[in-house]
């Protein structure tokens, strides 16, 4: 007969290897899991912050809708549908979050809000070859939508390159009539060609052009700044961070000028 000493090795042995296996195996399927829900998520853009209250800055060029208006009776027409498909995305862009079940009234919500933008914008579609401005209210509407669903971190990161994309042909299209002033348009077309393209000369090329075209833009400055911060060209990050603090302190400036530790 075994002695009781024994029998409580053994017992503690068996234990003890029962609790790695456990543990070794807890570890595993979280980690696969993890990496599995990461494919569906979309990299929330760095540390890049994005306003809920942006204001316009005191240049008359720098408004976030940078369509011209024409006073007659389309002209308002047209910035009414404008204006409307703006209040439809209000609520909805803003945030990244990761994808999951629990997400899908959210998801649900924010594609009819998608939708219903889409159909409003979509009724200028017939006056795109007769009148010049209306072509580039809705190629502008257009980009905006698809700009929206491209960060709303909802769409997993492969969907949300082929909207990136979309939203790029059109702002672009809308750039080639040559009306308004697109500085605001091109700050965006920068942070998608980045965020998702990963081209950063294309962005940096694009932030030279917004803020050439407002020298006041200051987020044009910031996001040009966190491009360079990424892409490790620190001392330049400095300098425009410097130069965007001129035009305005915003806290942000700061706090990213603390990060980089800018002289």
């Amino acid at each position: 007969m075994r002695s009781f000493p024994k029998i409580r090795r053994q017992i503690e042995t068996t234990t003890t290897k029962f609790f790695v296996v456990f543990v070794l195996f807890f570890v595993f399927g979280f980690s696969t899991g993890f990496a599995q829900t990461r494919q569906t998520y979309v990299p929330v853009q760095r540390d890049r912050v994005v306003s809920e209250q942006r204001v316009a800055s005191a240049d008359a060029g720098s408004t976030a809708n940078p369509l011209p208006f024409r006073n007659d009776a389309s002209g308002r027409h047209l910035r009414a549908i404008l204006d409307t498909v703006e209040l439809i995305l209000r609520p909805v862009g803003g945030s990244s979050m990761m994808f999951n079940p629990s997400l899908r009234p959210i998801i649900d919500e924010r594609r009819v809000k998608w939708q219903q933008a889409f159909d409003t914008i979509g009724t200028l579609a017939r006056l795109i070859n007769t009148d010049n401005l209306a072509r580039a209210y809705y190629f502008y509407g257009q980009g905006m939508i698809y700009r929206d669903q491209a960060w709303s971190g909802l769409l997993g990161r492969d969907s949300s390159i082929v909207v990136a994309q979309q939203a790029i042909r059109h702002f672009e299209s809308y750039i080639q009539i040559g009306l308004g002033n697109p500085a605001t348009v091109y700050e965006s077309l920068a942070m998608m060609y980045f965020d998702f393209l990963r081209n950063s000369a294309r962005a940096l090329e694009y932030l030279d052009r917004s803020i050439s075209l407002n020298p006041r833009h200051v987020y044009a400055y910031v996001s040009k700044a966190q491009i360079l911060r990424n892409i490790g060209r620190l001392l330049e990050a400095c300098q425009v961070l410097r130069q965007a603090r001129e035009i305005e302190p915003l806290q942000m400036i700061e706090m990213m000028m603390r990060g980089l530790e800018c002289q």
